[in-house]
């Protein structure tokens, strides 16, 4: 059994992020060099929406460590979690368009440096130290989410009739479905917690999709709860498709499952079965 580990969505303030750069532009910069910063702006904006990810998902690095996966997630100090490309550890070599990034940021940060107002300086130091630490995180959740999107494409080419990807996730308290519900309408599920697995296989070489929905009437989503579910989910499919002998495991990253007990658990719970 494999592990994938999920993903947070750090996006979303990325993007924020850099519409907040550009305000801070409006407020400091004079005309005459707005025009040059708005673009540069724009021109980071577009590399870290696309470029980014294209340079991380090509076959070689170039020896840049910024667009390389196997160096970024790779453990300097433990063997057992490491990786080594091509270029080993001569990650040498400087992409320009990221570079330009944080030159642009340190020539914002010189800008504020001469502002006189002193309670104003410091505000705006806070708030740029803030997008440039969004902006990094958003760098780094690209690396990532081209490693997971390569051990995705992976599991899905290993599946076979005895070996699955496991899909699961906790899904949102269940709600009314409905503006206004009656009583009886809603009598009993309020508090309840559904958890999904999606199991795909295959079958005589066609792709199989099996779904499980567990609901529990009180649920923590806890690393309990979230064992327990694992423990009735695989006794049910160990029923129904005998011959599933391996899965690989994909989850988001809440904690009920990045926990570091969580994956040695769900592989002694599934050797029982």
């Amino acid at each position: 059994m494999k592990s994938l580990s999920g993903l947070d969505n750090v996006i979303a303030e990325g993007l924020d992020s850099m519409t907040n750069l550009l305000g801070m532009a409006n407020k400091i910069f004079e005309p005459s060099e707005l025009k040059q910063v708005s673009l540069k702006i724009k021109k980071a904006l577009c590399y870290l929406k696309l470029g980014h990810k294209l340079h991380c998902s090509s076959d070689s690095c170039q020896g840049i460590a910024s667009h390389c996966p196997l160096f970024a997630i790779s453990d300097k100090n433990d063997v057992d979690f490491r990786q080594i490309c091509e270029y080993y550890n001569d990650h040498s070599l400087i992409c320009p368009e990221c570079m330009d990034i944080f030159e642009l940021l340190h020539f914002i940060k010189q800008k504020v440096l001469r502002i006189e107002n002193e309670d104003f300086q410091i505000e705006l130091l806070y708030d740029l130290q803030c997008i440039h630490n969004s902006l990094l995180n958003w760098m780094k959740h690209t690396i990532r989410d081209v490693q997971q999107t390569n051990a995705k494409i992976f599991a899905v080419s290993k599946l076979t009739s005895k070996t699955a990807l496991w899909i699961k996730d906790w899904a949102q308290k269940i709600i009314p479905i409905k503006f206004r519900e009656s009583q009886r309408e809603y009598f009993g599920k309020k508090g309840m917690s559904l958890h999904i697995d999606v199991l795909l296989f295959k079958s005589d070489d066609t792709l199989q999709k099996q779904v499980h929905f567990t609901i529990l009437e009180r649920s923590d989503q806890g690393l309990e709860h979230t064992l327990s579910v694992l423990e009735h989910v695989a006794k049910q499919v160990k029923t129904d498709f005998p011959t599933i002998r391996h899965s690989f495991m994909k989850s988001d990253n809440a904690g009920c499952y990045s926990r570091n007990g969580h994956i040695q658990l769900e592989i002694q719970i599934l050797k029982k079965i």
